[in-house]
C-alpha cells in the first residue's frame, strides 16, 4: 500500500505542477488580452489545450492505479473527487493527510484558474461588446434588426421574430 501512497503521491505533485503553470499560462493570456497581443494570446491558447490534455492524462493515470491495484473500478472513479478517493483508502491516517494536503492545493490552484478564466471572459466579452458598437456605428448597423442566438429578431412581433421561418 505504502507503494501506492508514493505513485499516488507522485501523480498529484504531477498534477500540481500542471495546475501551476496553467495559471501562470492563464495569467499570461490575461496579460495578452489587455495588451492586445494576438499572437501571445494563440501560444496561450495552444498551451492551454496542451497542459488540459496533460492533466487529464495524469487524472487517468491515477484512476488506473487505482484500478490495478483493486482499489477502485473505472466506472466509479471517472467522476469521483480526488479527496474522497483518498478517503477510501486502506492507508495509515499520517498517508491520508499527507495526500489530502496535495488535493487541497490542488483545489485552491483550481478554483484560482476559474476565477481568473471568468476575469479573462469578462474582459473579452466586454472588448467584443465595445468593437461590435464601434462597428455598428460605423457601417449603421445600428438601424438594423437584431439576432439573437436562437435567431430570432430581437423586440420583434413574436409571430415576425425567426430569422427563417416556413409557414404552411
Amino acid at each position: 500500500m505504502e507503494n501506492i501512497a508514493a505513485s499516488l503521491e507522485k501523480l498529484f505533485l504531477e498534477m500540481l505542477g500542471s495546475f501551476n503553470t496553467l495559471k501562470a499560462v492563464c495569467e499570461q493570456e490575461k496579460n495578452s488580452l489587455s495588451d492586445i497581443d494576438i499572437d501571445t494570446l494563440w501560444k496561450t491558447v495552444a498551451q492551454k489545450k496542451t497542459l488540459t490534455a496533460q492533466l487529464q492524462n495524469i487524472r487517468e493515470n491515477v484512476f488506473s492505479l487505482l484500478e490495478q491495484n483493486s482499489i477502485m473500478a473505472h466506472h466509479q472513479s471517472q467522476t469521483t473527487p480526488l479527496s474522497e478517493i483518498i478517503t477510501a483508502l486502506p492507508l495509515p491516517l499520517k498517508t491520508k493527510a499527507e495526500l489530502k494536503q496535495t488535493v487541497i492545493r490542488i483545489n485552491i490552484i483550481k478554483e484560482e484558474i476559474k476565477a481568473i478564466a471568468l476575469e479573462n471572459t469578462q474582459f473579452t466579452n466586454e472588448a467584443l461588446s465595445v468593437a461590435k458598437g464601434m462597428i455598428a456605428m460605423l457601417t449603421g448597423a445600428g438601424n438594423m434588426p437584431q439576432y439573437s442566438r436562437m435567431g430570432q429578431i430581437n423586440g420583434s412581433h413574436p409571430t415576425d421574430r425567426y430569422l427563417i421561418q416556413a409557414q404552411v
